[in-house]
C-alpha cells in the first residue's frame, strides 16, 4: 500500500491502516476530518435493538450552515454479535457513525469493510440488457398501464429544508 496518511483540505494528516490490503481510515479519523470540514453537526445515536449476543445501531447526523439552517442530513444503522466482536455494543455504535459519515462523503474512500456487502447485495443489479427485455415484454403484454398514485422520491445524501417539508420528511 503506497499511501500511510491522507491529508484533509485543511492540511492534517491522518493515518491510514492496511485493512486486508486495503486503506482504512478509523472512524476517529473521520470524525477529525468531520469536524474539519463542517463546524455545526449533530451525531445522535440509538440502539434499535440491544440484545445479550447482539446490537443494531443507527446513528443520525445533521450538518448545519452558520445561521443554524440544516444543510445535510443523513442515517445508517449496523449490528454487531457477540460472536463476532466481545465488545459488540461499542461496534455497532461505532459502525454506524461510519456509515453515516461515509454517506455525506467524510472517509467514503476509505471505509469499504464498513460499507462492504459481500455476497448480499443491497442494490441487486439485473443486467441491462435482461433489464431491456423484461420492459419490452412487459410493455408488448399489457395494453394500457394502471396508473399509480406515486410520488417521486429525490434519492440523496444532502437536504435542505424545503426538501424536507416537500417530502414530510
Amino acid at each position: 500500500m503506497a499511501a500511510k496518511e491522507f491529508t484533509t483540505e485543511e492540511g492534517t494528516k491522518l493515518p491510514l491502516l492496511n485493512l486486508r490490503g486495503k486503506p482504512y481510515l478509523q472512524i476517529a479519523h473521520r470524525l477529525v476530518w468531520l469536524t474539519e470540514k463542517y463546524a455545526n453537526y449533530n451525531i445522535n445515536t440509538e440502539f434499535l435493538k440491544l440484545e445479550d449476543d447482539y446490537s443494531i445501531c443507527r446513528a443520525t447526523l445533521h450538518v448545519f450552515d452558520a445561521e443554524g439552517n440544516l444543510v445535510r442530513s443523513t442515517s445508517a444503522t449496523k449490528k454487531e454479535t457477540q460472536k463476532d466482536f466481545p465488545d459488540f455494543v461499542e461496534k455497532s455504535e461505532t459502525g454506524s457513525i461510519g456509515r453515516a459519515l461515509a454517506t455525506i462523503g467524510i472517509g467514503t474512500q476509505f471505509c469499504t469493510q464498513d460499507m462492504e456487502e459481500g455476497m448480499r447485495l443491497a442494490d441487486a443489479p439485473i443486467p441491462i440488457a435482461q433489464k431491456a427485455s423484461k420492459v419490452a415484454n412487459t410493455a408488448s403484454k399489457a395494453e394500457k398501464p394502471p396508473k399509480a398514485n406515486i410520488p417521486t422520491v429525490k434519492v440523496s445524501t444532502s437536504f435542505n429544508k424545503s426538501t424536507e417539508t416537500a417530502n414530510g420528511w
